[in-house]
């Protein structure tokens, strides 16, 4: 097999994170208050929340905006899945649009596609 790229990791990145590991805590643990705090510091703001992936932080910010049942989202068609899935899992509906080869974005002159079918409830 030909490896795609070889990982870069350094031992003092591998040492931050066998302490991780040995804390006890992958998500919620010292590190990761820290690094929140390390974001509120950057950005300015009074709260940051780290979340475990990015599909996680899609859906929490499609709720705090309150999309759900009769919501229509326009997203990429050229994307990672949750992108489009993620809408579903809220109640809204994706509706797919083509990118520009050009800047991999919208592509702003295209027609919207139709949108995908509802999930079903399980």
């Amino acid at each position: 097999m030909i490896p795609l790229i070889k990982p870069y990791i350094t031992d003092e990145a591998k040492t931050e994170v066998l302490k991780v590991l040995d804390s006890g805590f992958l998500t919620e643990g010292a590190v990761t208050k820290e690094f929140e705090t390390a974001c509120r510091d950057y950005i300015g703001c009074s709260q940051a929340i780290a979340v475990s992936n990015f599909t996680v932080g899609l859906e929490m910010a499609l709720r705090v905006l309150g999309i759900g049942p009769g919501n229509e989202v326009v997203v990429p068609d050229y994307t990672y899945p949750a992108t489009a899935s993620v809408v579903s899992i809220v109640g809204g509906t994706p509706v797919l649009v083509d990118i520009d080869p050009e800047t991999m974005l919208i592509n702003y002159e295209k027609p919207l596609k139709k949108p995908l079918p509802a999930r079903p409830k399980p």
